[in-house]
């Protein structure tokens, strides 16, 4: 179990580097190709687009589960049948959703009504129409990546998501070269889903033989368990296309004139990768947690929940600090001046993303230990207070406006109610933790940011290459004040007693003699869960005789 754990996590991080790495790639070559106001118009059509994927309902989830219990228990027959009835109900989703949309593209004037006002009317038309047709298909496509899942095969689910990442970056940037447009781009995204719907059935069959394909449907109890199990799966998906896609679409209709849209797209995907990295690392501690607390062992995730609120929040801290003093030359050399950095919007959504850095914890363990109805209620209230806050800021202050409103109800529904929730359960006091995680956060950004100016003074991040010397003159500093204030006394005690032992098997002839047990660190092995580096699933990695390299 743990090597397809590590595998899975494994994968996963890799998918995350290639999402962030596909925006780094196309945004500059779209830019290029296009110019800002054409790429704005594409922008807003790709979150029209999007809502498409709303069209899943949460069967993805309910099948997902219900298909991988059944495999489990060795029920054939009733993994046959429910295998089916998905299939059916895909198949009717999808048809409805083409026939419907379908006729609403054409009883209206979608380009008027989404005021597309840079690209041509009749390419505006085919790019959104060729979009959404992506959308729905991909609704239809993750129900045959869970069937990896189902099997015991996660990873290899991921890895065919990784391919079809690549086709699709790899397709759009020659297009792009060759001087296509919007609709040839749409058009040629869609032959990437086409062909994966064939890929996928086939690769299934040589991984797994063959399957019992077939379309059913469901009786009135079997419809009434998937729309109630499988509507409350669908909230997470409105939540994110809630707080992702819906910006865009408000900023294009509220905001005033100019380029609010790519300012906030801009600035929030380089926010996005200060929020990733604390919440990359937090799945393998979620795991230990819910260990811990289902054998009762308040005592050890208390200890745990504070490390990881000090680990994970410092993170979160350096990450901003740097990318707050170095986002404008990033942005200069990654756009090739074609787009300035807003920094206000910035700092806006840095801002949001630190005050809601105490409550990963607290959100990590509500996640891990089967409690849906409070994430739930947090992701509604985040998303209504958010809507609310754009549409009444929006037409005065722009994009600024849009990350006011995100920044304000994540910090409420997230960064306050959860913790609100979750530390009465483990006996934690809420404001002191509140306060003392806010304060090291802070601190750990000003020492970052400053650290990051000290660069920037010996080395002006003007180039590619001056950039690199910037950000290694940054992590020359950056390591050690982080070895200091992110780490616990004991974390940093056991690193040093590994390098210690590291030195000792390197001096006294390496591997070869490497048959003396690894020195541990002092006191009780469960209460310093969170200091131990762990394999991606969260469990120690006894492969090797020392350290391995990722805490968390």
């Amino acid at each position: 179990m743990k090597g397809s754990l590590t595998r899975g996590f494994g994968a996963r991080f890799v998918l995350f580097g290639l999402t962030f790495g596909q925006q780094f790639l196309l945004v500059p070559a779209y830019l290029h190709a296009w110019g800002a106001g054409v790429y704005q118009d594409w922008l807003v059509i790709g979150a029209v687009a999007a809502m498409a994927g709303l069209l899943d309902l949460g069967m993805q989830f309910y099948f997902g589960n219900r298909l991988t219990m059944q495999w489990a228990a060795r029920e054939e027959a009733a993994y046959a049948k429910t295998l089916k009835i998905a299939l059916g109900c895909y198949a009717v989703v999808t048809a409805s959703a083409i026939a419907g949309i379908g006729a609403l593209l054409l009883l209206t004037d979608p380009v008027a009504l989404l005021k597309l006002g840079t690209m041509a009317p009749d390419d505006a038309f085919l790019a959104l129409a060729g979009c959404t047709l992506v959308n729905i298909l991909a609704v239809g496509m993750g129900i045959l990546g869970v069937l990896y899942r189902t099997r015991g095969r996660y990873e290899r689910s991921v890895y065919m998501g990784i391919l079809h990442s690549l086709y699709t970056v790899l397709a759009t940037l020659v297009c792009l070269l060759l001087g296509a447009g919007p609709s040839q781009i749409a058009l040629v995204t869609l032959g990437g889903v086409v062909l994966f719907l064939v890929v996928l059935p086939w690769d299934l069959r040589r991984q797994f033989g063959s399957l019992p394909w077939g379309l059913a449907l469901p009786d009135r109890a079997e419809l009434r368990d998937i729309a109630g199990r499988g509507g409350l799966y669908a909230v997470g998906p409105l939540y994110q296309m809630s707080v992702t896609q819906l910006p865009i679409l408000v900023l294009n209709h509220l905001a005033p004139a100019g380029n609010a849209v790519i300012l906030f797209s801009i600035a929030r995907t380089l926010a996005g990768m200060v929020r990733q990295l604390p919440a990359q690392l937090a799945p393998g501690i979620g795991v230990e947690m819910s260990i811990k607390y289902a054998r009762e062992d308040l005592a050890g995730v208390r200890s745990m929940f504070l490390r990881t609120s000090r680990f994970l929040g410092g993170v979160a801290g350096f990450a901003a600090g740097v990318s707050l003093a170095a986002a404008e030359p990033f942005v200069r050399i990654w756009t090739g001046g074609a787009v300035a950095l807003d920094l206000p919007v910035f700092a806006v959504l840095l801002a949001g993303i630190l005050a809601v850095s105490p409550a990963i914890p607290s959100q990590t363990f509500l996640s891990f230990t089967n409690r849906p109805q409070a994430l739930t209620l947090s992701y509604l209230l985040h998303a209504g207070l958010s809507l609310l806050l754009m549409l009444l800021l929006i037409p005065g202050q722009g994009a600024v406006g849009a990350a006011v409103a995100l920044a304000v109800g994540e910090t409420v529904a997230i960064g306050l109610f959860l913790p609100a929730l979750c530390h009465p359960r483990l006996g934690l006091p809420l404001f002191a933790f509140l306060a003392e995680s806010g304060l090291r956060i802070a601190g750990a950004a000003l020492v970052s940011w400053g650290l990051a100016g000290a660069a920037g003074a010996l080395v002006a991040p003007v180039s590619p290459l001056t950039l690199g010397l910037f950000g290694a003159l940054w992590l020359a500093g950056a390591v050690p004040a982080a070895y200091r204030m992110v780490l616990s006394a004991d974390q940093r005690d056991w690193l040093r007693q590994g390098a210690r032992h590291r030195l000792a098997r390197f001096a006294g002839g390496g591997i070869g003699r490497a048959g003396r047990s690894q020195p541990q660190p002092a006191g009780d092995r469960a209460e310093k869960a969170a200091a131990e580096v762990r394999s991606p699933d969260g469990c120690r990695d006894e492969a090797a005789a020392q350290p391995p390299s990722q805490v968390g």
